[in-house]
């Protein structure tokens, strides 16, 4: 089973929507009290771009592994920067801010969350508010997973061998998730309220599509430098036309 970056169970890799046009074709004014409405999308443009890492490479690539070596092995690979070919950085999340109104983002079953060779399989994972994650062990050892949330509830599963445990998803955040036996797992869950993001690929490429017309800011999420590695920059979106964006994230400090 791969690690790469997915969104769990029905989700697809890379998704998008878009705000109600008005009339004229100008973007939607967002609705009284800022809570997301779900709305119909006419004729969205779409954004399209890439991520570049603009800083030196890991100094470990590979992690230790301390314990459970008959199923964990001797080393395991540190994704918490993974950087290909003309330093395109995979699993950054590429989101438009601050939209109001636009079409749903759910599941229509548990998102299952698995860990495997004590990995967690996806490294950074983009769920609905709303979902309930299934979180699995498939590995023939225990794992105690850790939830380290804010407003969601902090919870800290210890789960057998074969086994699944329930996280219900109710707020928007950036969930770090770990492991208490095995201190090298991290992953990241990220709870959003609606589907305009784009997490990118081995290419550093990403796309968000049916976005409607208007003016926003687009912002680019890396685990080591969370928002900081890039500024937000303006975007203009037209309607049925595509709109080019790329980033160059730098290390802290």
């Amino acid at each position: 089973m791969s690690r790469s970056t997915r969104w769990f169970g029905v989700l697809a890799p890379v998704v998008a929507a878009g705000l109600v046009l008005f009339a004229a074709g100008a973007a939607s004014a967002a609705p009284e009290g800022g809570k997301y409405e779900v709305q119909a999308v006419s004729n969205g443009g779409t954004v399209t771009g890439t991520v570049k890492w603009a800083g030196p490479p890991l100094a470990k690539k590979e992690l230790d592994v301390t314990k459970d070596h008959e199923t964990c092995g001797q080393k395991l690979p540190n994704e918490e920067l993974q950087v290909g070919g003309g330093g395109a950085l995979k699993n950054a999340v590429v989101s438009i801010d601050g939209i109001k109104a636009g079409e749903a983002f759910k599941a229509d079953a548990p998102v299952v969350f698995d860990q495997h060779k004590c990995l967690f399989l996806s490294r950074v994972s983009v769920v609905p508010v709303g979902a309930t994650l299934e979180v699995k062990n498939s590995d023939n050892i225990l794992h105690n997973t850790h939830f380290n949330a804010v407003k969601n509830k902090g919870e800290n599963f210890a789960i057998p061998a074969g086994k699944t445990a329930q996280y219900p998803i109710k707020a928007a955040e950036t969930i770090k998730v770990t492991c208490d036996i095995h201190p090298w797992m991290s992953s990241y869950v990220i709870a959003r309220e609606n589907p305009y993001f784009a997490v990118t690929d081995d290419n550093g490429s990403f796309t968000i599509k049916n976005v409607p017309p208007g003016k926003y800011k687009l912002s680019v999420w890396q685990e080591t430098v969370g928002k900081g590695g890039a500024a937000a920059v303006d975007i203009e979106i037209k309607a049925g036309a595509e709109s080019k964006q790329d980033f160059e994230v730098k290390p802290k400090g």
